[in-house]
């Protein structure tokens, strides 16, 4: 009998938490309102050991809480240049910017920064069909019909899709069914047409609970993912023919973006690509991109301040409803996250927090749904290498130039110094189970 010394709690790669003297959060602003009380996001700066953020994960935030405004641009100051947006690779690493709205045609000549109107939580907001941003337009989607399950087969029908494995870690203990856009977000998801990217489009009752919905996470990530600690977004990634030759040409794919450190999944899991979903919808990781960012909206309607603000509310007679106008203090507190249930854009009451997720299903061997609190999946082993996106091989948008290539280059790139990718392994890692392929 062999007995095994404890394994280690620390994972040993940190490379994604930001130095001490660096951004410990990026901050992004409103440039018409004072920069006392403007700030709109403050992102954490995991992408770079330098402190730094994703450029198109900062950008496509704050262009959806503008009101899906798809033609704003972030600069480095109040009034500066456009960064260029070309390069997917790109990262943000100054501790501030502002982010721009171009004012309407209609509107009137002025020197002053367009104040564009905020939408203050998700359930106000409208999503975008046939406008997602173009990195997200890059994501390739299966058109053919996936399965279509009754509600009490989708565990089953997710475990046979994904295999008996987590998309994110590839380990198959304590899994769970995980919505993609939450259960508790049902009348957002009706009122949307969102049923238009469901396999099933005879769904009667449940219309989030369409196999395209769904992902399989371990439960520990499936918990964070409902704290809205870390979501999936397209960022770019190298391609591999074997493991141990690189492709040139890069592609995009869903990668583990966390928005909140942890002790543990944060420093392994940032930037992991995700396992292959078969009949992946694009369109339903990003509105759980956009549920889990209009969170981080509650500074700036805390504030007290009047703010410029547009609200979609159902009438009594069930017309729609947009209010575009400058709201009180008083009201932006009112309808900031987590205190707008009652302002909800439908006219029901609703007696769900609008912070929870719903309650998902826990696959077992036999293919049941339980409540994860009760049950366990089967023991299986970790899947195969993973790979990983590290945005120490971006370029890097810094303080003292900004990059504009097109993202199908020739190259891959370290720093401006032109270093090339590395193919390596994690040695210590790989005895500890997690055999993975990172990018340094």
């Amino acid at each position: 009998m062999e007995i095994k010394q404890p394994s280690s709690i620390i994972p040993t790669y940190s490379k994604s938490i930001p130095q001490s003297g660096f951004p410990t959060k990026i901050v992004f602003r409103h440039p018409a309102y004072d920069d006392d009380t403007n700030v709109l996001l403050r992102l954490q700066p995991f992408d770079h050991p330098q402190g730094g953020l994703h450029l198109h994960v900062g950008l496509v935030a704050c262009q959806i809480i503008a009101n899906n405004a798809f033609n704003g641009y972030i600069t480095k100051t109040k009034g500066g240049s456009p960064i260029a947006t070309g390069d997917f690779h790109s990262v943000l690493l100054e501790k501030e910017y502002y982010f721009y709205v171009p004012s309407p045609p209609s509107s009137s000549p002025s020197a002053s920064p367009y104040q564009y109107p905020i939408i203050p939580s998700f359930r106000h907001w409208r999503f975008p069909h046939s406008k997602l941003p173009a990195i997200w337009q890059t994501l390739t989607r299966e058109t053919a019909q996936g399965p279509i399950s009754a509600p009490s087969n989708i565990a089953a029908s997710i475990c046979a899709r994904d295999g008996p494995y987590c998309r994110l870690t590839g380990y198959g203990d304590a899994l769970d069914t995980s919505h993609v856009v939450p259960d508790a977000e049902w009348e957002w998801f009706a009122w949307n047409n969102m049923m238009q990217y469901n396999c099933d489009q005879q769904l009667s009752s449940g219309v989030v609970n369409d196999t395209r919905n769904f992902i399989s996470l371990r439960t520990d990530v499936h918990r964070i993912f409902d704290e809205r600690g870390l979501m999936f977004v397209p960022k770019p990634v190298p391609s591999v023919e074997t493991d141990t030759a690189l492709r040139e040409s890069p592609s995009i794919d869903l990668v583990a973006h966390f928005l909140v450190p942890t002790a543990t999944l944060q420093l392994l899991y940032h930037n992991a690509i995700i396992h292959p979903i078969s009949n992946i919808c694009p369109e339903f990781f990003f509105a759980r991109f956009a549920w889990s960012i209009f969170p981080f909206l509650s500074e700036f309607l805390m504030s007290q301040r009047p703010r410029q603000l547009i609200t979609h509310i159902i009438s009594d007679s069930g017309i729609p409803e947009v209010k575009e106008k400058l709201f009180s203090g008083k009201e932006c507190v009112e309808l900031a996250p987590g205190r707008s249930n009652r302002r909800s854009p439908t006219k029901r009451s609703r007696t769900q927090d609008m912070d929870t997720n719903g309650e998902d299903w826990t696959i077992l061997g036999s293919g049941t749904q339980e409540n994860p609190s009760k049950a366990l999946a089967a023991d299986t082993s970790p899947s195969s290498k993973r790979q990983r996106f590290d945005s120490q091989t971006s370029s890097l948008t810094s303080s003292s130039h900004t990059h504009s290539h097109s993202p199908n280059r020739s190259s891959r790139h370290i720093s401006p110094d032109n270093l090339k990718w590395e193919l390596k392994f994690d040695p210590e890692q790989e005895m500890r189970g997690r055999t993975r392929q990172r990018y340094f």
